[in-house]
């Protein structure tokens, strides 16, 4: 059995359909090794699977305090830090001999800080970079980023040399990337978006109808991704109270104190129509039953960055709108117009005093919005269709040559 070694710092797991989906699929065919530092874990069933074994690493070497060897080092994590060991390690010795990464069919980074850790434990690595959150030098620069984050992105460029191979979501990001990381014309790209696992749905439930008594021809519609200034959720709040016949909704992680501002807001509106939800609903199956009770999806994205301009492929809640055939309402960029308008399962915006009119249209045209949606999600979001081609990568990278 082929072993690969993954690498995420500085991430929430549970919440990244990209990682989740990425692990479960490698860990049926191959040995995990997940090297973690500073990554939450809460929910994720991948981690208790018996060929993934997970090592977090603690903390870094104290700035000016010199590195001991890669398997000191490793040797060291396996006597004190295994966390959801499933498949025991066999005196320290054994274990150690295998960390200096000529064992390894091949290393996966996600992102800087995951490219970072990599390097730490095994500088000879040339991994394969997945990108995440595309985060680029030359903005965070600009933008004036926190020291630690600058230092991520600097030492990741410097490393672009050994990237073996680089997964993405779409072209328009692959080009942002390998110009802001000097990334070689020659290093190969699969652009992957983000995906759902399993057929996209068309089966409608009415729980948030009847738990919030909304009429039965009430349209719902769900902000995903919780309540925060950088999607413009209060003022997309403020829109949706002088809306009749829609409830708004916000499921999610919200910003502390801003999930009560939009209360506040609607309370002072005296409108009924816009729900904080307070519970998180972090499990899938009931949050599909939440994608499944409402009727459009709103995904916004202020214009802060790349990242956020580029997201049409890369949005976990565009993704899942689309598997529950659920017409989106965004913003407009190239991206969510490639990914949303073009195909038709959704309507793309200048601004928010647009949002009505687009309700509107949606709601005259339904099923044929719905039904594109679900569409568009077997097309180009359902993971099942990555699965040869991740597959194929991963060896072509390596090899040179296919399988």
């Amino acid at each position: 059995m082929k072993k690969i070694a993954v690498f995420i710092q500085n991430y929430n797991i549970d919440y990244s359909p990209s990682i989740i989906n990425l692990l479960d699929f490698l860990s049926d065919r191959c040995a995990i090794d997940l090297f973690v530092r500073n990554a939450q874990m809460k929910n994720s069933p991948v981690l208790k699977k018996a060929n993934v074994r997970l090592t977090e690493i603690r903390r870094p070497p104290h700035r000016g305090q010199a590195l001991a060897s890669t398997r000191q080092r490793l040797a060291g994590a396996i006597r004190g830090q295994w966390r959801n060991a499933l498949r025991p390690v066999h005196g320290i010795s054994a274990a150690a001999r295998r960390f200096d990464g000529q064992d390894y069919h091949c290393h996966i980074v996600f992102d800087a800080p995951g490219l970072l850790l990599c390097k730490e434990l095994f500088p000879m690595a040339k991994p394969f970079y997945y990108s995440l959150e595309l985060a680029l030098l030359t903005e965070a620069s600009a933008a004036g980023a926190l020291a630690a984050d600058l230092a991520y992105l600097e030492k990741a460029q410097g490393w672009s040399r050994d990237i073996r191979g680089l997964i993405i979501q779409s072209q328009e990001r692959e080009m942002l990337f390998r110009h802001d990381q000097r990334l070689g014309e020659n290093v190969p790209a699969l652009h992957l978006p983000v995906t759902g696992r399993g057929p996209a749905k068309a089966e409608r439930l009415r729980q948030l109808h009847e738990q919030f008594a909304i009429p039965a021809h009430g349209g719902i519609a769900i902000h995903l991704g919780g309540a925060n200034p950088y999607y413009s959720s209060l003022a997309i709040a403020e829109v949706f109270t002088k809306i009749e016949g829609w409830h708004l909704f916000f499921q999610g992680n919200h910003l502390r104190g801003y999930g009560e501002e939009i209360r506040a807001l609607a309370k002072r509106s005296g409108a009924r129509n816009i729900v904080v939800l307070k519970k998180f609903f972090s499990e899938i199956d009931a949050l599909d039953r939440i994608l499944m009770s409402a009727s459009v999806g709103i995904a916004w994205y202020n214009d802060l960055n790349a990242n956020f301009r580029s997201a049409g492929q890369s949005s976990g809640k565009i993704t899942a709108y689309l598997k529950f055939g659920l017409p989106v309402i965004a913003n407009r960029y190239p991206s969510t117009e490639a990914a949303l308008a073009t195909p038709g399962c959704g309507i793309c915006v200048a601004g928010l005093d647009e949002i009505p009119a687009a309700l509107e249209r949606i709601a005259a045209n339904y099923d044929e919005f719905s039904a594109n949606a679900r569409r568009e999600y077997e097309k180009n979001y359902r993971f099942e269709n990555y699965r040869q081609p991740i597959l194929d990568f991963l060896d072509l990278a390596e090899t040179g040559r296919p399988g």
